[in-house]
């Protein structure tokens, strides 16, 4: 079992999502991750004056999926998230032993 996490722009949310269901894969997390700042830029103080950092709003997809079919999966993600600029979009996977015993470690910790 593996754990593949998409981090995608907001737009594109409901076709990667529609591609992976159209494929098998129903179960999904699906959240909205915000920009640092509430105004979607950050300050940064110079010694020759201010300068503003744009920051861009993601959202991600999460599934756990079998070993076999984590190439299909970020096949889907790669097909329909990309929209033909640089940095649309980031796949990441793990085994899911990983996820368990982070889970389970905060168990223990609480």
């Amino acid at each position: 079992m593996q754990h593949v996490k998409a981090m995608l722009h907001p737009e594109r949310v409901d076709e990667v999502k529609g591609a992976l269901e159209k494929a098998g894969y129903k179960d999904m997390v699906t959240d909205k991750t915000r920009s640092p700042n509430k105004k979607s830029g950050i300050y940064v103080e110079y010694s020759h004056g201010n300068i503003e950092i744009n920051t861009i709003s993601m959202s991600e997809i999460e599934v756990f999926v079998d070993d076999p079919d984590v190439k299909d999966v970020v096949e889907s993600v790669r097909k329909f998230a990309n929209y033909g600029k640089i940095g649309g979009f980031k796949v990441f996977v793990w085994p899911d032993t990983v996820s368990n015993s982070l889970q389970l470690s905060d168990e223990i910790t609480e």
